[in-house]
């Protein structure tokens, strides 16, 4: 028997696995509130008169079960104790040893590319980059750029062709560094019921808003800023801090069941 209380969702989780490296920070911070938007639109879809609507619609366009689905994920939330943060950071020779590959490559670069239009603008987005995870990405795209124009760089004295691959285990090692704070801090089942939480909510909205078009304009009026929300901003719930007031703050919409 599995000791696992994430079991049920684990295959739906899984296959969120690249989406929850990407959530936005305001997400991340306030799981509980986004918990509590998703509760609140569960409520809304099991009105019974909505709930046979939802159930009524083709399977290749909704699936009634993303409704039970999204109240589970929303209930694994609430129910995860406050995460408890643990001193680990990247090793402080990890980040002194990458930031010297950098300031090399960067310089070669930057001398040899300058006139190319495509190359500059990639090492001016570089440049703009900060913290270790930008760090590890800056190091990655450096040693592409390197590949990219080795014939042009070799007859450079001031490059050395080491340092392409020692960027990459640079980028390799930080990301490592990274990926065991997220662990010693229990991020990785949060972000992973967090990105699921996400593609649910914006599917659910979506099907409400469809089945809701015929119901009274009172009644609609309930959809009015879910609806621009949804919009506004594809990977909801990101959007909902002016919807649900994420965090400490109540609901900002009406959450009377109507039938």
């Amino acid at each position: 028997m599995s000791t696992d209380p994430l079991a049920t969702l684990r295959p739906f989780l899984e296959l969120h696995a690249a989406a929850s490296t990407r959530l936005d920070g305001a997400l991340v911070a306030h799981p509980r509130g986004a918990a509590q938007a998703a509760v609140f639109l569960v409520e809304q879809a099991r009105v019974p008169a909505r709930a046979e609507a939802l159930a009524s619609l083709p399977a290749s366009l909704f699936d009634a079960a993303v409704v039970d689905r999204l109240a589970a994920v929303a209930a694994a939330l609430q129910a995860q104790e406050a995460p408890v943060v643990i001193a680990v950071t990247v090793r402080p020779e990890t980040l002194a040893q990458a930031e010297a590959i950098k300031a090399r490559l960067q310089k070669v670069l930057e001398y040899h590319l300058a006139d190319d239009p495509q190359a500059s603008a990639e090492l001016a987005e570089i440049r703009s980059g900060s913290g270790p995870l930008d760090l590890a990405s800056d190091l990655s795209r450096y040693a592409s750029l390197c590949d990219a124009h080795e014939a042009l760089l070799g007859g450079d004295r001031n490059f050395r062709p080491g340092d392409v691959t020692e960027a990459r285990i640079a980028a390799g090692e930080i990301v490592a560094d990274l990926q065991a704070i997220a662990s010693a801090n229990g991020e990785g089942d949060r972000r992973l019921l967090l990105a699921l939480l996400a593609a649910d909510y914006a599917e659910v909205l979506a099907a409400l808003v469809f089945v809701g078009r015929r119901e009274p304009k009172e009644v609609q009026a309930k959809w009015v800023p879910l609806r621009a929300a949804l919009q506004k901003n594809d990977r909801l719930p990101f959007g909902l801090g002016a919807v649900h007031g994420l965090g400490a703050t109540p609901l900002l919409v009406d959450v009377t069941p109507t039938t």
